[in-house]
């Protein structure tokens, strides 16, 4: 049996609604005065039909819970002619997005999916209201098996390189990519003797531990993991789009110093 809304403690709202307009701010509380439950805003400045950086929020927020939420997706408009949304059950976190992607972004594909009728101007309030009816009666259509994908390219693996892209830029300036932890680990190399190379500019060093003594310049960067285990580029001073003029979706490619 499905577990009930009601049992759902927090519900985060990841929009492209943006934070200038009345009704991003003020759907917060009227959640949590509707519902009884706490609400937290954890984007309203998703680039509209970013999938890709509404499901990358998301999935690290829930790195952070230790607690059921309900996670209401939007990229689009805040009026857009159609409502409908799939509802998604994953252990104790729901997930309520629309059918374009962002489920298989977000690794659910073999869940319970579930459909949640609307109509066009129906709120987001009124959509969470049949949340409830659908977990309750187990009421709607199961769409496991008609939900869209948004396949991520994987990197490549050449004999001494590995290629990928650019995934996401937080807002800290750092750059995620593709290139996952084990494909680095497989090939036996140590981060701080990589190289990085951008289809914008030439290949750049990077240092991974300092001395003491030395300060970093604005073009010196870390390279690290992030919670998904992939290779990101941190900058303590800077914006990493910026100065190495790249953004989302361009091509890096790695190289291991030998020396």
């Amino acid at each position: 049996m499905l577990t009930l809304f009601w049992m759902t403690e927090l519900i985060t709202l990841t929009t492209s609604w943006g934070f200038h307009d009345f009704y991003g701010n003020l759907l917060q509380h009227k959640l949590e005065d509707e519902f009884q439950v706490k609400t937290v805003v954890l984007s309203h400045s998703i680039p509209k039909y970013n999938n890709y950086e509404a499901a990358w929020q998301v999935k690290n927020a829930v790195n952070f819970l230790l607690k059921p939420a309900l996670h209401v997706i939007d990229t689009g408009s805040v009026y857009d002619e159609n409502q409908t949304r799939l509802l998604v059950k994953n252990n104790d976190q729901l997930y309520l997005c629309k059918n374009n992607g962002t489920i298989s972004l977000l690794g659910l594909n073999n869940k319970e999916v579930f459909e949640i009728e609307g109509r066009s101007g129906n709120a987001i309030t009124s959509l969470i209201q049949q949340v409830n009816r659908v977990l309750s009666n187990e009421a709607g259509l199961n769409l496991a098996n008609r939900i869209k994908e948004t396949l991520l390219p994987a990197a490549k693996d050449e004999t001494h390189a590995i290629t990928g892209i650019i995934l996401y830029k937080d807002a800290q300036g750092h750059l995620h990519t593709n290139i996952t932890k084990e494909e680095i680990i497989k090939k036996g190399w140590d981060l701080d003797k990589i190289n990085i190379q951008t289809q914008k500019i030439g290949q750049i060093p990077f240092l991974l531990n300092k001395p003491k003594d030395q300060q970093l310049k604005s073009n010196d960067a870390i390279l690290g993991y992030n919670f998904e285990e992939k290779l990101y580029i941190f900058f303590e001073q800077g914006d990493g789009a910026s100065i190495l003029g790249i953004n989302q979706g361009d091509y890096v490619k790695i190289t291991h110093n030998l020396i």
